[in-house]
């Protein structure tokens, strides 16, 4: 990439971070690595800070609002996995306690079939 001056900078990461939005909310994921290579290959190419630009303030707000929806994905995937394992829990048995808390025994559950009902 040939070096760009700053107003060229400022429309293009203006840009990427709208389609870093638009693909959070798709939901796809597996874009983002290109996008953020996209961001950081116009940064070091830029011929100029980008400090000096009156719509930095913009550029950050959204980035900012970026971070938001990508610790949202995060969150949600923590919970998948974590209901996942629950789920796990459930299928390898049930566990029983005594009235001190104490882990008392596993009763196996084997389900050949679930009944789903209207």
């Amino acid at each position: 990439m040939t070096k760009i001056g700053p107003d060229q900078v400022i429309f293009r990461l203006d840009a990427l971070l709208d389609q870093e939005k638009a693909v959070i909310l798709a939901g796809e994921l597996e874009r983002l690595e290109g996008i953020a290579m996209e961001k950081l290959d116009l940064i070091e190419n830029s011929t100029a800070t980008l400090s000096d630009s009156p719509r930095l303030a913009e550029l950050r707000r959204k980035a900012a609002r970026n971070d938001v929806l990508l610790q949202q994905v995060a969150d949600g995937i923590r919970d998948v996995a974590r209901r996942m394992g629950a789920m796990a829990d459930v299928r390898s048995g049930l566990k029983t306690y005594d009235h001190t808390g104490k882990k008392m025994q596993n009763i196996s559950v084997t389900a050949r079939s679930v009944e789903k009902r209207s």
